[in-house]
């Protein structure tokens, strides 16, 4: 099964995307379902870790683990450290 991961605002969802059909934009797309993996507020709320202004980047890994990264480049508001942690 081929699917991606998508970040969307502070979620992370899952999708298959091993039944859509490669067309062009003048052609009716195919709707995907999406799948809850992580809300990431609430995982970092469980983590009792800061929350970043925005996530610079997201990795799975063979086994199925998901790490985030932010730079928190907003640093007149943070310490502007690169934090790079599980969140799955």
């Amino acid at each position: 099964m081929s699917s991606k991961i998508h970040i969307s605002k502070n979620r992370i969802y899952k999708i298959d995307l091993s039944t859509v059909n490669a067309q062009s934009y003048s052609e009716k797309l195919d709707v995907v379902k999406k799948e809850l993996v992580t809300d990431l507020l609430t995982t970092l709320n469980e983590l009792h870790t800061w929350t970043p202004a925005k996530i610079e980047g997201m990795a799975k890994t063979k086994d199925g683990r998901l790490f985030i990264v932010s730079d928190n480049d907003t640093a007149y508001i943070s310490s502007g450290e690169t934090v790079f942690m599980q969140v799955k």
